[in-house]
């Protein structure tokens, strides 16, 4: 009904301007620097209670993935050599350090993914249930999506900067 639906109203013209926003090649010039807190506002997004909000939220995540990671990083079958777009794709620490509020934001999303889960199989053992299944933390999908398309940092990449 009414009050509810009426709130979530702001924030999905909110995420949907963003979007245009940042689809717009001249204006998201401009706005690039803002990427990293418009994602990490994206990722809480994904646990409201109003469908319309997701999904803005998820199309607004989606374009900003491209938008800091590229299109999506073909990864060579193996021995053969590497796709031009897998030998051009970030490093997670290069990303992290470009993006460090998206990595704030990410860090506490799986770290409540992993309390939630652990939650749940903890209640499960003290009533002598089966593990639950199916119960996925809302912004788990979009994190991962995320790591897929970087490519893994060197042990000595990051050693310094700790």
């Amino acid at each position: 009904g009414g009050g509810a639906d009426a709130a979530a109203v702001p924030r999905v013209h909110a995420f949907n301007v963003l979007r245009v926003l940042y689809q717009d090649s001249t204006l998201s010039v401009d706005a690039s620097g803002g990427c990293a807190r418009v994602a990490a506002a994206a990722l809480g997004a994904f646990s409201s209670g109003h469908w319309a909000v997701r999904n803005a939220a998820g199309m607004c995540f989606a374009l900003l993935t491209r938008r800091m990671v590229g299109f999506a990083n073909v990864h060579a079958a193996e021995g053969a050599p590497p796709a031009r777009s897998a030998k051009a794709a970030l490093t997670g620490f290069e990303f992290f350090q470009r993006h460090a509020p998206l990595h704030a934001a990410m860090r506490a999303q799986l770290a409540d993914a992993v309390d939630a889960t652990s939650r749940a199989s903890r209640e499960a053992n003290a009533h002598a249930l089966p593990a639950p299944t199916g119960a996925i933390h809302p912004a788990l999908g979009p994190c991962l999506m995320l790591l897929t398309r970087l490519r893994a940092s060197g042990l000595g990449e990051h050693a310094n900067n700790e």
